[in-house]
């Protein structure tokens, strides 16, 4: 979707390779929740989720989130395979 900042698309394809495997993330369940309920479901994709959440959490709602952080999420979600 092109109204959605970096950040945003980098996230969605992250949930998107999630969905693929099962684990679709509910319209109103925040970033939390889901890495919470992807842990609880899928314990051997625990690490990687809870990475990846806190990256995105730290770029995303955080004002002072060092830019350096973009690539690191983009390649933590560029290698993840559930």
């Amino acid at each position: 979707n092109r109204t959605l900042d970096p950040v945003q698309r980098i996230y969605a394809r992250f949930c998107r390779k999630l969905a693929r495997c099962g684990l679709e993330r509910a319209p109103a369940e925040g970033p939390l929740h889901f890495a919470q309920r992807v842990a609880e479901e899928r314990p051997e994709l625990r690490a990687k989720a809870q990475h990846i959440t806190e990256l995105y959490i730290r770029l995303r709602y955080r004002d002072q989130a060092p830019e350096q952080f973009l690539p690191l999420f983009r390649s933590s979600v560029r290698q993840f395979h559930p």
